[in-house]
């Protein structure tokens, strides 16, 4: 209505470039959109310098001018949605009441509870019942009685002892490098330990660096030269060595290298371990 009847004022005004009729709103939000519309309506006018020519509107009854705030709205439709929860979630409670109610009368008294009705006593009542001082397991009476109270109990299962049988063993020690002994010790792989050497002078060459273990009482039993793959290896040639595992310790001595040779152990990229 406040919309219409600011239209009407201004198209009195006879003004250019000023809708003769704004849109008509439609669906949930209309009041909102319409107030958005009076906004804009306002904000034209004020760029026109036309707001004293419009028609100024009071409350005939002040008793309907709201006295809340604008954002208080939000409060009260806050209330209004919990206010509708909380009946929602009434109504729920007494329907599920009512289908517990009628699923009790459909089944009738439970198993249990004929089961116990039924029963006859297994002791007599006059009779003393003679115990035992168990603190950890259930009283047998206690239990026949039918006055528990429905907990759960400890049951202890008895374990039988198994008696394992040691089992001897030895290791043989006698020699079979005779060609008389028909009995044989499996032969045994030799184990090596593998090594790298690089940062060496141009010149070395593999009989170089076994001749220079050699003097150390290590046994070279394999040895390669590296391939030079970049430009600073040209100067600096490296080696792949194989010795015995006895002197895995031995050949990191520092001086039995030369300086600033570079020892490693050997790290394989597969799952071969170095001991092999």
């Amino acid at each position: 209505m406040r919309k219409n009847c600011y239209t009407g004022e201004l198209r009195k005004l006879q003004l250019d470039n000023f809708p003769e009729r704004l849109k008509e709103r439609k669906g949930d939000n209309k009041r909102k959109l319409n107030l958005d519309d009076l906004f804009a309506m306002f904000s034209r006018c004020d760029e026109l310098l036309i707001i004293d020519k419009l028609p100024m509107f009071v409350a005939a009854n002040l008793s309907k001018v709201p006295w809340m705030k604008p954002e208080d709205l939000d409060m009260c439709v806050q209330a209004k949605r919990v206010s509708a929860l909380e009946d929602q979630l009434s109504n729920q409670t007494g329907i599920l009441s009512d289908l517990i109610t009628r699923s009790q009368d459909r089944v009738g008294p439970s198993v249990e509870s004929k089961v116990l009705a039924n029963r006859e006593p297994l002791l007599n009542p006059t009779e003393p019942v003679v115990t035992a001082n168990t603190s950890d397991s259930a009283v047998y009476s206690s239990l026949l009685s039918g006055e528990d109270d429905g907990s759960w109990f400890n049951v202890q299962r008895k374990v039988k002892s198994v008696k394992v049988q040691q089992c001897r063993r030895i290791l043989g020690t006698a020699s079979t490098d005779n060609d008389e002994a028909k009995v044989r010790s499996a032969a045994r792989k030799e184990k090596y330990w593998h090594i790298f050497a690089g940062r060496l002078h141009a010149d070395t060459t593999p009989d170089d660096v076994t001749a220079l273990l050699a003097l150390n009482n290590i046994t070279v039993h394999k040895i390669s030269l590296m391939q030079r793959r970049e430009k600073l290896q040209e100067n600096y040639p490296a080696f792949h060595i194989a010795i015995d595992f006895a002197s895995k310790d031995v050949v990191f001595t520092e001086s039995i290298w030369p300086e600033g040779a570079d020892i490693r152990d050997w790290i394989f990229t597969s799952s071969k371990s170095n001991s092999s």
